[in-house]
């Protein structure tokens, strides 16, 4: 039997750099160390392929926590798109996503809601953005036009599975063409967004490395995390 854990981004951020830089000891005790020129090499050469962060929120939202909760999120996105989203503990080491998960954000309202607080950063007013969605990265350190995907039908869970998976696989065929051609994956998921007419928002210029840095300072003051699924296999 499979149960379905989440893992701290800042955690497996600085296992790559340690793996890089076998002179780090311990823990990075901020994020700007994680993002300092000397570790983008290591960052980039651990996490190939492309980034989606999902803004949801637990109550509001709640077949997008159900989908989040059922497991299939790691076999949805594929091997190349590493799926983001927040969670109200850390996690600086598994932590089983269930039930209780979530429960400290619930009543939160949303306009608070941390997942839709780091999304609207990215964008400059007056863009308005249709929560829940998904928005997706090219790197962690380049400046870039992120591309943010509204969920159009949250009426079920099965219906937000579907369409993730419609996404997930548009973003990773996509992302192999342009990987390929050494092109951008964010320009030509925007192109192929539109051809499929799902609907979509570009995001301004904007430093993945400040928005990574004040999205984990941000969270760590309210006692929660960026986190990814991880896969571990229990009898």
């Amino acid at each position: 039997m499979s149960r379905v854990y989440v893992l701290s981004l800042q955690t497996q951020l600085e296992e790559a750099v340690a793996g890089e830089r076998k002179n780090l000891s311990g823990n990075v005790t901020v994020p700007e160390q994680l993002f300092q020129e000397k570790n983008q090499q290591a960052l980039e050469a651990n996490f190939p392929g492309v980034f989606a962060f999902i803004g949801f929120h637990p109550a509001v939202d709640k077949n997008v926590t159900s989908y989040l909760q059922s497991g299939s999120l790691s076999s949805d996105s594929g091997s190349n798109i590493l799926v983001l989203f927040t969670l109200d503990t850390h996690a600086t080491s598994p932590v089983s996503l269930n039930a209780r998960s979530f429960q400290r954000w619930i009543n939160l309202d949303t306009s608070v809601q941390p997942s839709y607080t780091l999304i609207r950063s990215m964008f400059k007013d007056p863009t308005v953005l249709t929560f829940p969605g998904a928005v997706f990265f090219e790197h962690f350190i380049q400046s870039q036009n992120p591309v943010y995907v509204p969920l159009p039908d949250i009426s079920s869970e099965d219906a937000v599975r579907q369409h993730m998976r419609k996404v997930f696989a548009l973003a990773e065929k996509v992302y192999l063409l342009s990987h390929k051609k050494n092109k951008s994956f964010l320009d030509r998921f925007a192109q192929a967004l539109l051809a499929e007419k799902i609907s979509y928002e570009r995001g301004g210029d904007i430093s993945a490395r400040e928005w990574f840095v004040k999205a984990l300072r941000f969270l760590n003051e309210r006692r929660g995390d960026i986190v990814s699924i991880v896969q571990l296999f229990k009898p």
